[in-house]
């Protein structure tokens, strides 16, 4: 087992199933280095916290964006400045309802590319190589259902989930010859995040889902690159 005080870097900290992540890394114990665009993220998900009586003594923040090299190579240049990183968190993307696939505006088409499978390649262009310099930590990329079940008027949300998901093998592969674990942790259930909190009817949480990101980080074993939540059940670490 490996040492259960992490550093973990979160990017999409103030989305819903991200600020549920920070909150559980946070009750855990872990000292979380929120990736936010600007001071008026940084204020929302401090107070957001704060309303849920969290305390943010471990949490710290390094304002930036990965849309382009330069911004990369800075943001890249403060995480590297802030220490060690054990786990990095990818919850990126949101949802998108709309007409079929082929009749979609190219506009919509092209800020769900960007929010939901750009970001995600950007991102993983800031911390994978400081990960492969340490040769070792664990890269989570979070993902849902849509990623293998095709969603009638969401059909570009699937489109980019499947991207996610191969993007999160193809990563798999090649950082594990360096000592690097790259994992897609799926959420194939409706989250209980903090707005639909009173549905009880909801088992998967943000909470769950940092529970299972940090036990299979923990348990310092080399597991395939897929993890789907689908049941209860699914919770329990594969044997391999």
């Amino acid at each position: 087992m490996e040492s259960l005080n992490k550093r973990i870097v979160i990017a999409g900290a103030t989305g819903s199933v991200g600020e549920g992540l920070t909150a559980e890394f946070l009750r855990q114990g872990h000292h979380v280095i929120a990736v936010v665009r600007n001071e008026e993220k940084k204020d929302k998900l401090v107070a957001d916290l704060a309303s849920q009586a969290i305390n943010i003594d471990r949490l710290s923040f390094i304002l930036g964006t990965y849309s382009n090299e330069s911004d990369i190579k800075e943001l890249q240049s403060q995480l590297a400045e802030a220490g060690p990183i054990d786990i990095a968190v990818a919850s990126l993307g949101g949802w998108y309802h709309g007409g079929h696939l082929y009749d979609l505006p190219v506009e919509d088409m092209t800020n769900v590319l960007e929010s939901g499978l750009q970001s995600h390649l950007y991102f993983s262009k800031v911390i994978l190589p400081l990960l492969k310099a340490q040769q070792k930590g664990a890269y989570i990329l979070i993902n849902g259902g849509a990623s293998e079940f095709a969603v009638p008027h969401s059909g570009i949300i699937s489109v980019v989930a499947a991207a996610q998901k191969m993007m999160a093998q193809v990563l798999h592969n090649e950082l594990r010859p360096y000592g690097v674990r790259v994992y897609g942790v799926a959420a194939f259930d409706l989250v209980k995040t903090r707005d639909r909190a009173n549905n009880e009817k909801l088992w998967l949480s943000p909470q769950v889902i940092a529970n299972y990101i940090t036990a299979l980080v923990q348990s310092g074993k080399t597991y395939a690159y897929w993890h789907k939540l689908q049941t209860p059940k699914d919770l329990q670490l594969p044997e391999n």
